[in-house]
């Protein structure tokens, strides 16, 4: 089941799967995460939490309208490919479409960048290295 889920509902799958388990789950804010327009999403199952996602508003420099991007999203390794990271995006994008949102966009990660292009993401950028995390692209998706 998805629902809206609370910071402290995400940070534990966040550190889990996002930084490998190498740092505390309080460790993993992002900037933003507690801003009045941030959202985050989530898959509740027996297990507790399995899939999360964070949108937050911010553009893109090069696209028009208004923009929210997607960060922190993240499925449990047990249930990775089950559909759970496109439930927790759906949910998201029901959200931003209340909210008259033009497009979202994100820097994926390489290995996440099969899922991102059958959601219908585009990319933004070349790849480029975060430190300590990999490579990554900017990608993006229409939501009108």
């Amino acid at each position: 089941m998805t629902r809206l889920l609370s910071i402290e509902e995400v940070l534990p799958l966040r550190a889990l799967v996002l930084r490998d388990g190498k740092l505390k789950p309080e460790e993993c804010y992002n900037e933003g995460d507690d801003h009045p327009e941030t959202f985050h999403t989530g898959y509740l199952h027996p297990q507790g939490v399995i899939g999360i996602a964070t949108f937050m508003i911010e553009d893109y420099p090069s696209i028009s309208g208004v923009g929210f991007r997607l960060r922190g999203m993240a499925v449990h390794p047990e249930f990775q490919g089950t559909g759970i990271g496109r439930a927790v995006l759906q949910l998201g994008y029901q959200e931003l479409l209340t909210r008259n949102i033009d497009y979202l966009w994100c820097n994926a990660r390489k290995i996440a960048f099969p899922f991102y292009e059958k959601e219908g993401f585009t990319y933004l950028s070349e790849e480029f290295d975060i430190p300590g995390i990999g490579p990554h692209k900017a990608m993006y998706r229409n939501l009108k």
